[in-house]
């Protein structure tokens, strides 16, 4: 199975070839090129290296959200294009799920390891958290694996607060931040005690990911591939657009 992934929901954007587990080609970019500038090149680069065409692609992938508002609807309004001029299915990934997909972290592979020596009876805990602004984040709880409730917005603490009550005393927690503002959070809440014992790691959701996670929803949903035809695509905001937040706060505080 070969997939073109797409990931613009951050200030990284990047795209991705791969082929069943094996990443046949990634480009990002962070420049001060706006993503909808600099994906298409992305695209057309990593299909030169691999070779062939679009049309020789099996799936292609996009970050459904949460994330960016506009780097959300750039990545998703491409892959629509291509999926729709190619005839090829389309497949939407949440991007926390990409994000704690991600099996490119090389301390949490050394941390997991450890619990395992340590042989403990114990649940391991990812948390991927992206960068809400005012000390908010996006975030889910993932449990061996298999996400617990539903995709949040919330305040980091809040966030924290909420774990706590499902986590138990040996379970591990890893909090995947991609964003030094939410690891210095998660570092504040840990001096203070509110933090269970854990570890925090950068982290970044990449187009490789977002392939792989793709791949795993398509096998599950094996019986019914008709419904990633591309008019079925849809983003996942969890929150509203930040213009309407403040125009709400503003009709709120209208005496």
């Amino acid at each position: 199975m070969k997939i073109l992934a797409l990931e613009t929901s951050g200030k990284v954007a990047s795209v991705a070839i791969v082929e069943n587990d094996s990443v046949l080609a990634e480009y990002s970019s962070s420049t001060a090129k706006k993503h909808a500038e600099t994906l298409m090149p992305m695209i057309e680069s990593v299909v030169a290296v691999v070779g062939g065409s679009v049309e020789d692609l099996d799936f292609i992938a996009c970050t459904s959200g949460p994330g960016s508002f506009t780097g959300l609807r750039i990545a998703a309004t491409t892959a629509k294009g291509l999926a729709f001029a190619a005839n090829k299915p389309l497949v939407a990934v949440p991007t926390l799920d990409a994000m704690a997909f991600s099996s490119e972290l090389a301390d949490l592979a050394n941390f997991i390891a450890l619990v395992n020596m340590q042989n403990v009876l114990a649940n391991l805990w990812l948390v991927p958290m992206i960068d809400a602004r005012r000390e908010q984040a996006y975030s889910a709880f993932y449990c061996n694996g298999n996400r617990i409730g539903e995709y949040m917005a919330e305040p980091v603490v809040d966030i924290v607060n909420a774990l706590k009550t499902k986590i138990s005393a040996n379970d591990k927690v890893v909090f995947l931040a991609d964003s030094a503002n939410i690891a210095n959070m998660l570092g504040g809440l840990e001096n203070t005690g509110v933090l269970p014992k854990s570890l925090v790691v950068m982290a970044k959701i990449s187009a490789a990911s977002v392939a792989r996670c793709a791949k795993y929803i398509v096998a599950a949903n094996a019986a019914n591939i008709d419904q990633y035809h591309e008019s079925n695509f849809s983003l996942m905001y969890i929150r509203k657009p930040q213009a309407e937040r403040e125009k709400a706060e503003r009709e709120q505080n209208i005496p």
